[in-house]
């Protein structure tokens, strides 16, 4: 013979959320939202750094395909040479002030020389480096 214990539950039935359950979701929704409005900004300044990282490549190529065009004895080093760009965002013009610097040392003296082009740009040091040999034909 098997006895069965039955339970009833005598409370009121719930008709909305207690207080706790009010608090705990508030807190998980602002701490959500948080975050998402955090990662912008962080995206924004990797977006930026990426267009500042394409024009000093950009910049570097340039200058290095104009000297690899002189001739051997007519590349020699230069700079730093501060090189204006503006662009336009949202109808507003930046300025935005790139140091170009082109180094050049001779590998082996009347034969071959290393040419390097640094682009560097803001205030945290970033920089983009190009670098080949030049040869005397």
């Amino acid at each position: 013979m098997s006895a069965t214990i039955n339970f009833v539950d005598k409370r009121k039935p719930s008709h909305g959320l207690s207080l706790l359950e009010v608090v705990f979701a508030l807190g998980l929704f602002f701490m959500v939202f948080s975050f998402v409005f955090g990662v912008f900004p962080a995206a924004y300044r990797a977006s930026a750094h990426g267009r500042h990282q394409v024009t000093a490549v950009n910049l570097a190529r340039e200058y290095m395909s104009v000297e690899k065009t002189r001739s051997y004895d007519a590349v020699v080093s230069s700079g730093p040479v501060t090189v204006p760009i503006s662009s336009q965002l949202n109808g507003v013009t930046v300025v935005h002030n790139y140091q170009v610097n082109v180094d050049v040392n001779e590998v082996e003296p009347d034969k071959q020389k290393t040419l390097l082009v640094t682009v560097r740009w803001g205030t945290s040091g970033s920089k983009v480096e190009l670098e080949t040999l030049v040869c005397k034909w």
